[in-house]
């Protein structure tokens, strides 16, 4: 079972450039990638040290977005209130990307503790951690 904690306001840091949208990028995918950097800024506002990762353009290849305290890590932005969709996502992403997942809820109906409790009752095979994000709130479970 993951632990889950709290993190608290506090100064950390953003290192990286922001990932920026490709000229020919659909809204989703915009969308996606201001999620993204918005998760990294918070996180470093909650005292961690945030790298943002280059993204390599390629397709069927490792990308991992952040590197969390010099961890790697990869941000899922979920539209969705299905628990069971957000859970599968952490599962392919933690298999596929990087060991360590946060997911930026500010699009999805659900609520942090919704999500935790799910995830803490139904396993996400390799992940490390999971970090939480909404409304300037940040909860990590694991790690």
């Amino acid at each position: 079972m993951l632990t889950e904690r709290e993190l608290k306001p506090k100064q950390g840091s953003l290192s990286g450039p922001p990932e920026a949208p490709p000229k020919n990028a659909s809204d989703e995918m915009v969308r996606s990638i201001n999620r993204q950097n918005e998760a990294a800024q918070t996180l470093a506002d909650h005292g961690l040290a945030v790298e943002n990762l280059p993204n390599t353009g390629k397709k069927n290849i490792s990308n991992p977005d952040l590197r969390i305290n010099g961890e790697i890590a990869d941000v899922y932005s979920p539209r969705t209130g299905n628990l069971q969709s957000i859970r599968e996502k952490v599962v392919e992403k933690t298999a596929e990307q990087a060991p360590n997942v946060v997911i930026n809820l500010v699009d999805s109906p659900l609520s942090i503790s919704e999500v935790t409790q799910y995830l803490q009752r139904n396993p996400v095979g390799k992940a490390n951690s999971v970090i939480l994000i909404k409304g300037g709130k940040v909860v990590v479970l694991g790690g």
